[in-house]
């Protein structure tokens, strides 16, 4: 819909152009009538007509295929939290504008509508020539609706009476009211493009122009602009009508004294063939484009020879299973939906439903911080069952197996997948799924990896119990003992993370803090491995503790044991 709308619109402002700057001095009023009616129905009918001018591409579609691009599935390790796509709603709050816009425009022309029909049914009617004559108790300027022409009791018109209804009448006879309803209808969906305010002007003035030339051909042209003249500051003016006393009288004037434009200057109304096909070829090589480039057309002839995917399948499981089919296999649940594209929309949006109520971000992952995609493939076989599910990528920390046991899980279900099918006949079709894992900013802060130290030998131990509280002793010519080992290893990460982690010199010794729990100088974690009391550090097993970081010293505390609120205080480098 926006991409016709814009389209459309570019359409729109092109031929006005042209009008503006080539056509409109011109007095070949029928023809300024017909081509602005046209170039108008023809800009609406542009980005319809496009389309149907695409030809085949010429190059052999591709033999992969994926439901969903390598974004769309977002597993996300808070499940009570959600990503706010700022996008979605700029969209919807812009849609909601256009079509407030329409409301607007629209009720404002039934308005109109309804103003005429109150005059209609409260007025006086008498017939003249075929057409009848409303008589109204409203003050208003002349003017015609269709078949009726409408003049006030309070405007005094006894002495021009003649010419004024002589001029309504070719409004009448030219069916003028009808391309005014049709600008307008055009307008209310085009509200936001100004340039369909100088369309409607410039139409209304080549009706006008049309019914001041037919006048002066019988009627004295200085007699006539006098009329004009007399009664053009009345302020009065009525939508959706031709009135008699329209405005831009003195644009009138000068286009019924002008001499008249030569026959010969016709030609300059094929200039707009050349814009027309142009605009024509420009939106079919876009939509060409577009129609190569989706990952989502079917192609209407596709090979049958089943391929194998080496290095993930064997032959044997591959045999009979196709990348690409006619009819692909889709998610159950949206069998009832009788447009394909809807269908096929729904069908994804309800499998991410099912994925999302069922994969869970791995504890593992979140302690460890893991983030990134996912690939799984499996088969739909011609029962609508899952089989042959295989991890194609893999961040680890659980995250492949949890996303190969909901595929699993699908098999569970009650209503089961709807096959592909290929000629008539259903088959098995490969399916790749790509899922991403991120972790919310939140579930950073807080996410902790506990890595214990293996083993450790006596020597280290020994070196590390003789350091007591406050001792301010260099650790740097101690790098085999196990402070020297801290010391050497913690280090700022993006300013919210202290880090250990060594494994030099034999000690398996591979412990870390992750994330703090603010973003000040002084941070805070929990959870680890690291023991002091007042003998010294010594590295045990699921310990609480708290440390804190701040200007360069690391103070750890162990809540249970050290009483008093004894601490070591250990100078560290960066």
């Amino acid at each position: 819909m926006l991409t016709y709308l814009l389209q459309s619109s570019t359409c729109l402002i092109i031929f006005y152009g042209i009008y503006h700057f080539i056509l409109a001095e011109m007095t070949f009023f029928k023809y300024n009538r017909a081509y602005l009616l046209l170039s108008m129905l023809v800009s609406l009918s542009i980005p319809v007509l496009a389309p149907l001018l695409v030809l085949p591409a010429a190059s052999v579609p591709a033999l992969h295929w994926s439901h969903l691009s390598d974004d769309i599935t977002y597993i996300i390790a808070d499940s009570e939290q959600t990503t706010f796509d700022w996008k979605v709603l700029i969209g919807k709050i812009l849609w909601a504008i256009y079509g407030v816009g329409v409301t607007v425009v629209l009720l404002k022309m039934l308005y109109g509508l309804s103003k005429i029909y109150t005059y209609y049914t409260r007025g006086q009617k008498e017939d003249f020539n075929g057409y009848q004559i409303i008589s109204t108790d409203a003050v208003h300027l002349p003017f015609s609706f269709f078949k009726s022409i409408y003049i006030s009791k309070h405007v005094p018109l006894k002495d021009h009476i003649h010419t004024i209804l002589e001029h309504e009448q070719i409004h009448i006879r030219q069916w003028h009211t009808l391309d005014v309803l049709i600008t307008e209808i055009v307008q209310a969906f085009f509200w936001f493009n100004p340039v369909m305010i100088f369309y409607k002007r410039a139409l209304r003035q080549a009706h006008e122009f049309l019914a001041d030339d037919i006048i002066c051909r019988n009627n004295s042209v200085s007699n006539y602009t006098n009329l004009l003249l007399s009664k053009s500051q009345s302020g009065l003016e009525l939508a959706l009508t031709n009135q008699f006393f329209h405005s831009q009288i003195k644009k009138r004037i000068q286009m019924m004294t002008t001499t008249k434009t030569n026959r010969s200057a016709t030609w300059k109304y094929a200039l707009v063939l050349p814009i027309l096909i142009g605009l024509i070829f420009f939106f079919s090589c876009r939509e060409s484009q577009v129609t190569q480039d989706s990952t989502t057309e079917t192609p209407t002839e596709l090979k049958s020879a089943p391929i194998s995917e080496p290095g993930t399948y064997s032959d044997a499981e591959m045999e009979n299973v196709y990348n690409v089919v006619e009819e692909m296999p889709r998610f159950p649940g949206c069998e009832t939906i009788n447009s394909e594209k809807e269908k096929e929309d729904c069908a994804k949006n309800k499998m991410l439903e099912y994925i999302y109520k069922n994969l869970k971000y791995p504890q593992e992952a979140i302690k460890a911080g893991l983030e990134g995609q996912c690939v799984v493939r499996f088969i739909v076989n011609t029962d609508g069952n899952i089989e042959n599910i295989k991890i194609v990528r893999d961040i680890g920390g659980g995250c492949g197996q949890a996303v190969l046991n909901v595929i699993s899980g699908m098999n569970e279900m009650e209503a089961k997948w709807i096959s592909g099918k290929q000629g008539g006949k259903l088959v098995k079709v490969l399916y790749t799924l790509p899922v991403r894992f991120k972790l919310e900013d939140d579930v950073k802060s807080i996410g902790n990896v506990e890595r214990k130290a293996e083993s450790i030998d006596s020597n280290n131990a020994a070196s590390a119990n003789t350091l007591s509280q406050n001792d301010t002793k260099s650790l740097s010519k101690e790098p085999k003992s196990v402070a020297e080992l801290i010391k050497s290893d913690f280090e700022i990460l993006k300013e919210t993370q202290i880090n250990i982690d060594k494994t030099s010199l034999n000690q398996g010794l591979n412990v870390s803090f992750l994330s703090a729990l603010n973003n000040h100088n002084k941070k805070t974690f929990v959870k680890g491995d690291i023991l002091v009391s007042s003998s010294g550090i010594s590295l045990v097993e699921n310990v609480d503790y708290v440390v804190d970081y701040e200007k360069g010293n690391l103070r750890v505390i162990n809540q249970s044991l050290l009483a008093g609120e004894q601490q070591l205080n250990i100078s560290f480098k960066n």
